[in-house]
């Protein structure tokens, strides 16, 4: 199982899944099609050979792309029933899921979990090939329900959008501050960090933070606050972060 982060920030995100190059599942669609294309050109991809588009919700840092990327190429678009009036528009066959009830598409088993934000939102685990990934991102917190789904995984990408302190001192308007601080906004570093600590167990071995904010958050933040602390109390673990507006390595998930 391949897992590679395209772009992940506050601008834009998106993310492919596969374990065959020609049969990929794109996790939203929130940046241009121009640097998704350039993107899996670099990569040895091909627009193609993306069969399934996953939708988180329908921010637009989450769709921005969607629909450029249909007028191109025919998936299947993946989403929670509670958005399909919002994406009814898109000339696109339209699998719907709700909340929690597993399906399959490709050869990825695939459990949307319910996240807290303000608009109907799922994170997700994937599995494959005795192989499970994880991505928990855009929710406001973690409950003990979203905890038990991703129990047992090998590789989580997980939200670390925020720094309290420098989301204060950010400059939006405080009440942009207060959705993105509330429990229907965003996961901060600690949040995450803390996440991660409840998780982490000796299967887990990839860890891949993502949508950090450009402007209350930085890499060096969270590496210096947070990631020096978890990599020496997990030295096994190989933890990363996303990179904002270019795609991350490739991750082979399940390699020991």
């Amino acid at each position: 199982m391949y897992f590679v982060s395209l772009s992940s920030s506050s601008d834009g995100n998106s993310y492919a899944i596969y374990n065959d190059p020609n049969d990929i599942i794109l996790i939203d669609a929130g940046i241009g099609i121009r640097r998704i294309e350039r993107s899996f050109k670099e990569l040895s991809l091909k627009l193609e050979h993306i069969n399934y588009i996953l939708i988180t919700h329908t921010h637009c840092d989450h769709i921005k792309g969607l629909k450029a990327l249909l007028n191109r190429i025919d998936p299947f678009l993946v989403c929670n029933k509670e958005n399909i009036t919002r994406i009814k528009e898109y000339n696109a066959d339209i699998l719907s899921f709700s909340h929690n009830e597993q399906f399959t598409i490709s050869d990825f088993t695939i459990m949307p979990i319910e996240a807290y934000h303000d608009t109907p939102t799922n994170s997700f685990t994937l599995e494959s090939n005795h192989c499970k990934a994880g991505i928990l991102t855009d929710t406001g917190h973690v409950n003990v329900h979203m905890l038990k789904q991703l129990k047992n995984l090998d590789f989580l990408a997980i939200e670390s959008n925020y720094s309290p302190i420098h989301l204060a001192n950010s400059g939006y308007p405080k009440m942009l501050q207060s959705r993105i601080n509330s429990k229907y906004g965003h996961l901060s570093n600690e949040q995450a960090y803390n996440t991660i600590n409840i998780l982490q167990h000796i299967k887990l071995k990839q860890i891949l933070f993502v949508h950090l904010s450009k402007h209350s958050n930085s890499p060096n933040i969270l590496e210096e606050g947070y990631i020096n602390i978890l990599k020496k109390k997990f030295p096994h673990t190989d933890f990363s972060i996303a990179p904002y507006n270019s795609y991350s390595k490739v991750f082979n998930i399940g390699v020991r």
